[in-house]
C-alpha cells in the first residue's frame, strides 16, 4: 500500500471529489449525485463510507490521473459516524482540501434539540419540553396542533405523534412521555438548499391532489394533513410561492451559518403575516427532482472550478 511518504502533497489541479455517506441511507442519493456529477462534469467522483477501508480507497485514487494529492472537495452527506482514522489521517495532509459539513455539523444538525439550540436566536417554531409548557400552549391556541416528538434524528415524520386538541394532549401526557414536543404553524413550508454559504435553489411543499392520494392510497386525515412529508401526499415544488423569496433565502442563509452548515438544506415555515420561522435541517437531501440536482452539480462543479 502507498504510504504517506510517497503521496505527492504539492498543490496541484483538483479533479476529485469524495462523498462521505451513510451505506444504510433507503435511497442513496449521494450515489445518484455522484452519477451525475461524473457524467456532466470533468471530475472523478468516489462515494465512501465510514466502513470503507484505507486500502479500497488508496486503490480507487490509483485510478484516478491525480491520486490523492487531486481531491479538492469532501462533501459530508449526512454521514454523522466518523471515517477510520487512517484514511482522516491522509486527508489532513492534502493541502487545499475543501470540507463541506464536519462530522461534528452532522451530528448538531441531525438532533432536533441540538439545531434548536444552536438557532436560538433567529424565530423557530414554537418548542416545549414540560407537560405545563404544552397544556398551556394548547389551551392558548386551540388551532395549532400539538406535536409530541419521539425520536430526535427521525425524518420523513417518523416518530411524531400529532395531538389536535387539548384532550388528545392530556391522553397523551397520561401514559406517553416524547423527547420535546412542538406546535404546528400554519403557512407554506419551504426547502432552501444551500451550498458553501450561497442558495442553490428554493422549493416550497406541496399536497398532492386527492386523486393522486386515493391511488397511493393515502389518507386525508390530520397526521396527513400536519406532516409534510413524501409518504404521506407532499412533494416540493420548483416554484416556490413566497411572500418575499429574498428575506426566505437570507433567513436560510442565517440559519445556516449558526449550524455551520456548508452543505445542505434549511425548511422553513412562512406564516400567512410572512414571518419565519425555522423548521429542520436536512443534511443527506433526497435529490428527486431534476431540476434540483441539475442545480447541484452546477453548484458543486462551479466550486471546483474556484480551486484551479
Amino acid at each position: 500500500m502507498t504510504n504517506k511518504e510517497n503521496i505527492n502533497l504539492s498543490n496541484s489541479q483538483k479533479e476529485t471529489i469524495l462523498i462521505i455517506s451513510r451505506k444504510e441511507m433507503r435511497d442513496n442519493y449521494a450515489v445518484k449525485l455522484a452519477e451525475r456529477l461524473m457524467a456532466e462534469t470533468p471530475y472523478h467522483v468516489k462515494v465512501i463510507y465510514p466502513t470503507t477501508s484505507l486500502y479500497f480507497l488508496n486503490k480507487c485514487m490509483k485510478e484516478t490521473d491525480l491520486g490523492w494529492h487531486g481531491i479538492g472537495l469532501v462533501i459530508n452527506y449526512g454521514c454523522s459516524s466518523y471515517i477510520r482514522d487512517g484514511i482522516s489521517a491522509f486527508l489532513s495532509h492534502i493541502p487545499s482540501l475543501y470540507y463541506l459539513n464536519s462530522f461534528e455539523t452532522i451530528r448538531n444538525s441531525v438532533d432536533k434539540l441540538k439545531s434548536f439550540a444552536l438557532v436560538k436566536e433567529l424565530p423557530t417554531i414554537p418548542i416545549f419540553t414540560t407537560e405545563e409548557e404544552v397544556l398551556q400552549a394548547i389551551q392558548e391556541s386551540p388551532d395549532k396542533p400539538i406535536l409530541a416528538r419521539e425520536l430526535m434524528t427521525a425524518g420523513q415524520g417518523r416518530g411524531i405523534c400529532v395531538l389536535e386538541d387539548e384532550q388528545a394532549v392530556r391522553s397523551y401526557l397520561d401514559t406517553s412521555r416524547a423527547k420535546f414536543y412542538t406546535q404546528a404553524i400554519p403557512g407554506r413550508e419551504f426547502r432552501v438548499i444551500i451550498l458553501n454559504d450561497k442558495v442553490v435553489t428554493v422549493t416550497m411543499k406541496k399536497r398532492y391532489s386527492s386523486s393522486r392520494r386515493e391511488e397511493n392510497n393515502i389518507e386525508d386525515n390530520i397526521y396527513t394533513r400536519t406532516i409534510r412529508s413524501h409518504r404521506n401526499g407532499w412533494l416540493f415544488s420548483v416554484n416556490p410561492e413566497s411572500k418575499d423569496l429574498q428575506k426566505l433565502e437570507s433567513f436560510a442563509l442565517d440559519c445556516a451559518e449558526k449550524l455551520t452548515l456548508k452543505w445542505g438544506a434549511i425548511d422553513i415555515i412562512e406564516d400567512p403575516n410572512g414571518s419565519l420561522y425555522f423548521l429542520e435541517s436536512n443534511t443527506a437531501i433526497g435529490l428527486r427532482s431534476e431540476t434540483v440536482i441539475s442545480k447541484v452539480v452546477d453548484s458543486i462543479s462551479s466550486l471546483m472550478k474556484s480551486f484551479n
